[in-house]
């Protein structure tokens, strides 16, 4: 297997859909490749449990295929009840509530992800926004 750490995006977002390696490897290797710079002192926070969660996460969501996440009250989210850094940050320092990711796919292929945050949002704001975005994925 190559290293997975010399791959393009275009290559990573291939391997995965192919499934010649899923997104906990890749993110296995990525963390590897850190632990060995380390003396470097290149990282200013490591989270690889974070990672590690997030790539699990990642493959299920693959799997089932999901074009839309919507996190309506980022206060709620898992990551952010955990105490993760850039999660706190975006609600607590930047205002966000709520979270929007739209898949880029193209014949099934994932082409990569638009994520929105919305810091000041009604449950009904919340919602138009994610039809809109729906239709826009829908025309493309």
């Amino acid at each position: 297997m190559t290293d997975l750490t010399s791959l393009t995006l275009a290559e990573a977002r291939d391997g995965l859909v192919s499934k010649s390696f899923t997104s906990l490897e890749l993110t296995d290797a990525h963390l590897k490749a850190v632990e060995a710079a380390r003396a470097l002192n290149a990282f200013v926070l490591e989270t690889p449990q974070r990672a590690r969660a997030m790539a699990r996460q990642s493959d299920g969501r693959i799997a089932k295929g999901e074009g839309v996440i919507h996190i309506s009250d980022v206060r709620d989210d898992v990551a952010y009840q955990r105490g993760d850094p850039t999660r706190r940050a975006l609600v607590d320092i930047g205002g966000c509530r709520t979270l929007l990711s739209v898949g880029l796919r193209n014949d099934n292929v994932v082409l990569g992800v638009i994520t929105i945050a919305v810091v000041v949002t009604l449950g009904l704001l919340s919602t138009a926004i994610k039809n809109t975005l729906n239709n826009v994925i829908a025309s493309l």
